[in-house]
């Protein structure tokens, strides 16, 4: 995977942002993109309401991060009301015996 450039990311933290290229950016006189126009922001919080339970989402050519964007594939889902019933239970547990607030 190294060798091709290629990324792995299981889960995205929630301080990471999501960029997907514009179509039609603006540029200078001299021919050169203006960077601040090169990248679209994708409004995760729109999708995810958009999506029911059990459903996924998928952004072919999106880019990661907030200085390096890095090119990945991102794969979105929401979960059902069962697997955050027990993923609630979890962290309850985890809190309790570690002490520790989430």
């Amino acid at each position: 995977m190294d060798q091709r450039g290629v990324y792995y990311i299981s889960r995205l933290k929630l301080n990471n942002r999501i960029y997907v290229k514009n179509e039609f950016p603006e540029y200078f006189r001299n021919g050169t993109i203006k960077k601040q126009y090169q990248y679209i922001k994708v409004d995760l919080e729109h999708i995810m309401d958009t999506l029911k339970p059990g459903q996924s989402y998928e952004i072919k050519e999106a880019y990661i991060g907030k200085d390096k964007k890095l090119f990945t594939r991102v794969i979105m889902y929401r979960l059902t009301e069962k697997q955050l019933r027990e993923r609630m239970k979890k962290q309850v547990y985890t809190e309790s015996t570690l002490c520790f607030h989430f």
